[in-house]
């Protein structure tokens, strides 16, 4: 209890310290390590300060358009799935600089997210869960039972039916089939066959109204389910990982389909990578030249920038528009962290990738 007491003594006084200081940003100093270690501080504080009062993260923060002093200042609810974002972004920056409280704190929301009564039973894989639990599981930063808690956020989150996508998005539904709700929530094993590898060529699954619905998802979905096939090898895992794959691969070529489609080619763009070096796919080139051909264009630099700094051969490209679309975003929450409000929206998993986006730049420098 006193651990904890001084836990949120720290953060509350730490954020409030440094949300005065007021730190320029230009082109030059986004490429300087003291300054992104300063700035990025700076960042994950206001993250800090974006809790509830049970620790969890609210999902955003606005200020109105029109509300020029930001007089109606808003904090939207909390996320449980958006809040692993929010402490894979700490876990990253705790991996560049070392400071144990940051991985003390990413400890707490761990107890937060992993608890059944909170959270566990309803983060939705609109994003990576197992994915990024996989990592912190094969750390030497976690005890057994904190490994247990990890366990629990990647096996208890829930897989999106589609009922829940037509309730919770304003695009237009089809009927569902029961056998396609059933896969999707894995209810029952649909028995599809599969090639040890996949070509995107050879994919002789047909995609229907629900494929262009909920497609939007599939890529994480994917790599969701390769990482639980790795982590217990049950083979059913491995058939839905290989089953949203080559529906991916399908919308990726379908021109009827543009849902959120900078999001989707980002996330495809992991999971393509994570199945190439599991040597589950095979004949990738063409598709993944016109995949990297879209992702490097200028409106997806935002979206695709963290995977860009992460792989060496395409991030070498693109590195200084990268640069320039962080320093603009920075400039603008340099503006919002210190109080002097700009009207808009701030989600909170966009600042989160945006950190780790720094963290990848310093790594380089």
């Amino acid at each position: 209890m006193l651990v904890m007491l001084a836990l949120n003594y720290w953060v509350k006084n730490r954020v409030s310290t440094n949300k005065k200081i007021l730190l320029p940003v230009t082109v030059e100093n986004i490429q300087d390590k003291g300054f992104i270690e300063a700035k990025g501080r700076q960042i994950l504080d206001w993250i800090d300060s974006q809790r509830d009062e049970r620790w969890a993260y609210h999902q955003s923060s606005s200020c109105p358009i029109g509300d020029k002093d930001c007089v109606n200042f808003i904090k939207a609810g909390v996320s449980g799935h958006l809040g692993l974002i929010n402490m894979w972004a700490r876990y990253e920056w705790y991996e560049t600089f070392n400071n144990p409280i940051d991985l003390e704190v990413f400890k707490k929301d761990l107890k937060i997210y992993s608890d059944s009564n909170k959270f566990s039973g309803s983060i939705q894989n609109d994003t990576w869960n197992c994915y990024l639990v996989k990592k912190w599981l094969e750390s030497d930063d976690f005890d057994s039972r904190e490994k247990q808690m990890l366990d629990e956020i990647c096996w208890n989150s829930r897989y999106f039916t589609p009922s829940e996508v037509t309730a919770k998005t304003s695009y237009k539904r089809g009927p569902w089939s029961e056998e396609e709700n059933a896969f999707l929530r894995g209810d029952e094993i649909v028995d599809f066959s599969f090639p040890e590898k996949i070509s995107p060529d050879e994919v002789n699954l047909e995609l229907n109204q629900q494929d262009l619905n909920l497609g939007f998802i599939y890529p994480d979905m994917s790599s969701d389910y390769f990482v639980r096939y790795e982590l217990r090898n049950k083979p059913e895992d491995l058939i839905k990982a290989k089953y949203f794959l080559s529906k991916s691969f399908k919308l990726f070529d379908n021109p009827e389909w543009s849902v959120d489609s900078a999001d989707f080619d980002c996330r495809l763009v992991y999971l393509w990578d994570q199945a190439v070096s599991k040597g589950w796919v095979e004949n990738l080139e063409t598709y993944k030249n016109k995949l990297m051909d879209k992702v490097k264009e200028k409106s997806y630099l935002e979206r695709c920038g963290l995977y860009l700094l992460e792989n060496e051969n395409e991030g070498a490209v693109v590195k200084d528009s990268v640069i320039k679309i962080i320093q603009d975003k920075v400039d603008i929450l340099n503006k919002f962290i210190v109080g002097i409000k700009t009207p808009g929206q701030y989600n909170l998993r966009d600042v989160s990738l945006l950190l780790i986006q720094l963290t990848r730049i310093y790594e380089k420098l």
